[in-house]
């Protein structure tokens, strides 16, 4: 499905895990750092430490600049 084929985009595109791109896609469709990690029943500190791994990977330093460089990569992979 759509989700897993996003998931695996993301993996390939950034070397993410599988666990930071589920938390990426969740960010890219608007959910905070707290309903991600209650709803996947993590700790907020084990949330944020994948989070600060995606930063480091992708070159960015902000949640807003991470959700940016996702949509600017989409778009330029398929063109709207």
């Amino acid at each position: 499905p759509y989700t897993t084929l996003f998931r695996s985009l993301l993996m390939e595109l950034f070397a993410l895990t599988r666990a930071e791109a589920v938390l990426t896609k969740r960010l890219v469709a608007g959910e905070s750092l707290a309903e991600i990690s209650t709803s996947l029943g993590r700790s907020r500190h084990t949330t944020r430490a994948q989070l600060t791994a995606i930063f480091s990977k992708t070159g960015v330093n902000r949640q807003p600049q991470q959700v940016a460089q996702v949509l600017r990569t989409a778009q330029q992979i398929w063109g709207e």
